[in-house]
Parts: C-alpha cells; structure tokens; sequence
C-alpha cells in the first residue's frame, strides 16, 4: 500500500444540491481521517447570478435576485454545516476572487466573438465551448443557432465559466493541489477547473451517484475526467467480471431498481409508471393476430450532443451505420413496410417532452406524419410505460437507451447498430454495425432465438458490477430513510419544527470510517483512474452459480409481485407467463 498522502482539493460551490454535497463531503472527510491534506472549496455567493443548484431548487434562469438568495442562503448553511461538524478546512470562491477578476472576467465576455462562440478560448482555456454544456441541456437544442434569449442566458454561463477558470488559477497556486476532485465534471465551472488542472498535470477526479434509482444516494463512484471515461472503463473491464456470480444483496437491490423504474418514482425515471388501465396494447396500437412486434427505443438526442459539443464524447457522426435516429428509424420503417409478418412501434423517449419541447421532437413530429399500416407511434402522452410494451415486443431495437439492458434483464432480446454508442457491454444485445445488411439479419436472428432465461443472469451480473462493484459503499454513511432510526416520517416531522433537519441528521448521523476508507486512499494515492484497477474481481465470488439463480428467482417472484400482484398466467404466450415460470421453476 502506498504511504504517499497527497494535496486533495475538493471544489463544493453546490451544497444546496444537498444529494451531492453529502457525499462528496464525506469522501472528502474520509480521506482526511486518512492522512491527506484537504482543501474544500465552497462558493460564498460568486455563482450568483446562476448556478446549477439553483435549477435544482426551483430557481432557473430569470429568477429574481430574492429568490437566487434564498438559494445562496440555502448553499452557504449547509456547506458550512459540513465544513463545521466534518473539520474540513479551505476556503470559500469569494476568498480569491476579488473584483479585478470581475472585471477581467466582464473584459473576456464582451470579447467573446457573436459567432462561433464554440471556438472561443482564453488563456488556452475552451471557455466558450466549456458554457455551452447546461444551456444545450435546458434548451434541449440539437445545434449552436441561438436565439437572442437563449444568448443571454449563455453569457451568464460564459461569465461564471470565466470566474471559475480565475479562480482555478489563483487556487492551483495558493495551494498546490495534486488531486482536484469534483462532483460532475460536466457543470461548466467544474468543467473549466478540470481543464485548467490538467492542463497544470494535476489529475482530475469527478464523482456522480450511481444508476440504481432506488439506492441512488447510497453509493457513488469516483474517475478521472468525466462520467462517461467511467463507463468506458466499466466496459472495457467486464471480460474480468462477467463470470463472476451476482450476490444475494446486489441481485435484491437490482429488483429495487426495477421495482422502481416500473413504478415510475423519481424524476431520473423517465418512463410512465406502469399503467393497470392500459388495455389489450396490441389490439391499441393494430397489431394483427400472429405479428412479431419490433419497439425501437429512441433516446433523448439533445442529453449527448451536449455531451459531444463539449468534447466529454466523441462525435460520431459520419461513423456511424445510422448518422441519426431519424435515419435508423426510417430504415427500419422501409425493412417493415412489405412485412405483414412484422409490426414495427416506435416509442420516443419522454425526456423529449419534459419541459421544453426538444428539437429533435419536433423533426421527429414531421417524420412520423405518414407512416405505413403496421408502424405506429407511442407517444410520452400515450402513458404508456416501457414495461407495458415489454408485454408485447418480441424485439427492442436500441439507439442507446438504457432500455437495451433493461429489456436483456427481463430476457427480451435487443439489437443495437452501435458498439460505441451503449454504456453497457454490447453482447448484453445482438450487433448489427457493420453494414444495413447486417444490422436486420441482427434483427432477424433475434426474432429467431426469442425469449432467453440466460440474458437474464448476465445481465444481473452486470447490474452487479455496474451498480455495486465499481462504486464506493456509502450506506453506512448515508442511509435509506426508512432505514434510520426515526424513519421516513420522523425525518419530515423533523423538518417541519427545525431548519434544515434531515441535513443535520444525515451529518450527525454518518459512520465514523468508511468501511472501504483505505481503498478511496489508494486510488487518490496512486492517481488511478477510477476503483477499478485496485479490485480483484476473484474476492467478489461469494455465490455459487446455483446459488446466483435461486437468488434471482426469488427476487423476480418479489418483482412479478409488484407488477402483477397475486395474478397468475392466464395465457400461453407473452412475458408474464415466460418470467412466471422461469420464476418459480425448480
């Protein structure tokens, strides 16, 4: 083990998004407790005109100054609450910007070029590009044309961008990190302190929750650059893991997962919850006696390109078998069209449709107008849950969505034209990549195998991985409510007489040590690029292969429950009956 204890910088200016500020604050503790040097970095209202935490706090761009102050209000007590009662020393923005650095920062805003603001930099910094990334995600714009208001709001952004690069300059020099460690990457402050950082030879660390829904507070990883270098270096490692068996509690919490997705709790669950009063969806949407059912899932176009557009993922375009979705989609619609035999369904992904309506939507809207007897459309107001479809679809076809290892869980085969473009191990679904050809023989291989009971046990092996193995465990710190001592209504009775409650709580609350403390020490000691490479996957096989599938069908029994209640099989064919007896065979 290494004995080689580093500068750690920890940039916070968001802690009244309280979900991050929590965790992030205790790795920071952690690794204090461990021998490092930490320096927390707070905003102290420097990001006021705008920031992220005040979208998350009902405070979007426009809001007054009363009700940004709230926030800035809301953000200065709980980070000093967790500076305080965690003893994490640093500083706050406002200690090292000063108004010279207001000035400048206004001086580089008006020298920002009208056009092309994507090529602006300053100091060999991308800052132009760096602010483009939580307007293209609000706007949910599929291009760089924007309107006089939408320019208005990316100034703000470029501003704060120019205030961060500022402040990581005079940061890097007072105290001489050798780690930076930030929660998202992504935000176009974090972002520019990324680049400037690295730019210095200082490994950057970003941290984000995990993908389980229902645990999502619970465990939270940690990668060099972006969260999405973190899913590149998950799926490059799963050769090691995939014959590793999932174990009993990362099998029930996967179904916690699911139970969620298919309730449609939380705003990270895109889809409708499962709706009882949907009815015969194939006689819904025309589909004839015998048909095959083919369900492209299409993704929210506008949540990668403002990944692409400021170069956290490559850009595939002119790669790829299908430049857009627009054209995947109307290829299949061509392949179908004279397949009486085929019924095709086409569900748009509901993030188009919340809250502004996405371009890509409304292109969408234009291609869909004429379509052939047997495609359809669903609609996000069609209430429609994917878990209703799955009922029906003998093949998903994926773009990207998360929808192609969900479906694989449930042991419905899915057909992707794209290796590059899933975060999860391709061969959880058929590839079809290298030419059209070669993409609907993939489809028509999938018709021919069908349902399989196997795609289910690699795939909670990879929801192992995915959602436990490769994260740090903050359980012991960070509790489900109803898993405390005073439970889910004790925590909002308690919020109801005192200020900020539950984020005093979950502080006084937190264990003394993190169970895995000399683990996150290592990988900041060694500049590892994520947990990973320190891991043995060999001391995570704790069950036996018969034991993994008695787990699994246990828990589907739990997950059959939830969706279908005490109903059993009525007919010979489709979903239910297939999980049922897969479920409860000896």
């Amino acid at each position: 083990m290494s004995t080689s204890k580093k500068k750690v910088l920890f940039l916070s200016p968001r802690a009244a998004i309280w979900v991050h500020a929590f965790p992030e604050a205790v790795l920071a503790e952690s690794l204090m407790k461990s021998g490092h040097d930490v320096c927390y970095v707070t905003c102290g209202e420097v990001l006021k005109n705008h920031c992220e935490a005040m979208d998350a706090n009902s405070a979007p761009h426009g809001s007054s100054l009363e009700v940004r102050s709230r926030v800035c209000a809301l953000c200065h007590f709980q980070g000093e609450l967790l500076r305080t009662n965690m003893a994490l020393p640093g500083c706050r923005l406002s200690d090292v910007i000063t108004e010279a650095d207001v000035t400048w920062a206004n001086e580089m805003l008006e020298a920002c070029p009208k056009e092309g603001v994507e090529n602006y930099f300053v100091d060999g910094m991308p800052v132009g590009r760096t602010a483009l990334y939580v307007l293209l995600l609000d706007t949910k714009r599929i291009d760089l044309h924007f309107s006089a208001e939408e320019m208005a709001i990316y100034r703000i952004e470029l501003f704060n961008t120019l205030l961060g690069l500022a402040a990581a300059k005079k940061l890097v020099a007072q105290e001489k990190p050798e780690r930076v460690i930030i929660y998202n990457a992504l935000y176009p402050v974090n972002q520019i302190f990324l680049h400037y950082v690295e730019s210095q030879g200082i490994p950057c660390y970003s941290l984000h929750a995990g993908a389980n829904l229902a645990h999502r507070i619970q465990y939270i990883f940690l990668t060099r650059r972006y969260t999405f270098d973190f899913f590149a270096q998950q799926i490059a490692d799963w050769p090691r893991w995939s014959g590793i068996p999932a174990g009993g509690d990362e099998i029930s919490q996967t179904v916690d997962h699911f139970l969620t997705l298919i309730q449609g709790i939380g705003h990270w669950a895109y889809s409708s919850a499962r709706n009882k009063d949907v009815g015969d969806l194939r006689e819904r949407f025309g589909v004839p006696g015998g048909a095959s059912v083919l369900v492209a899932t299409m993704s929210s176009y506008d949540e990668r390109f403002a990944a692409e557009a400021v170069h956290a993922l490559p850009d595939y375009s002119g790669r790829l078998l299908f430049d857009r979705q627009a054209d995947w989609v109307q290829a299949v619609i061509e392949y179908v069209a004279d397949r009486p035999d085929l019924f095709f369904i086409i569900r748009v992904h509901p993030r188009e449709f919340r809250g502004n309506v996405s371009q890509h939507a409304a292109k969408l809207k234009q291609l869909f107008a004429t379509l052939p007897a047997n495609v359809r459309v669903n609609w996000p107001t069609d209430e429609i849950s994917i878990f209703d479809l799955a009922e029906i679809t003998d093949v998903f076809l994926n773009a990207w969505s998360s929808a192609g290892k969900e479906m694989a869980l449930l042991g419905i085969p899915a057909v992707i034209y794209s290796k590059e473009l899933v975060f999860y191990p391709p061969e959880l679904n058929y590839v079809g990549d290298e030419s059209r050809e070669h993409y609907f023989a993939a489809i028509e291989s999938a018709l021919a195998d069908g349902w399989r009971a196997e795609r289910i046990v690699q795939a909670f092996r990879w929801y192992a991985f995915d959602h436990h193995r490769s994260l740090f465990d903050l359980r012991q710190s960070y509790p489900l409510p109803q898993h405390t001592p005073i439970g889910v209504y004790g925590r909002h009775k308690l919020s109801s007489i005192a200020h900020a409650a539950e984020a005093r709580l979950d502080v006084y609350q937190r264990a003394d040590r993190l169970r895995q403390a000399d683990l996150l020490s290592d990988v900041v000691e060694q500049g590892a690029d994520s947990l990973l490479p320190l891991l043995d996957p060999e001391a995570f096989r704790l069950t036996t292969e018969a034991e993994e599938l008695a787990l699994i069908k246990t828990h589907m029994r739990r997950l059959l429950q939830t969706w279908h209640g005490e109903r059993v099989p009525t007919s010979l064919t489709g979903l239910f009956v297939r999980l049922y007896a897969f479920a409860n065979s000896p």
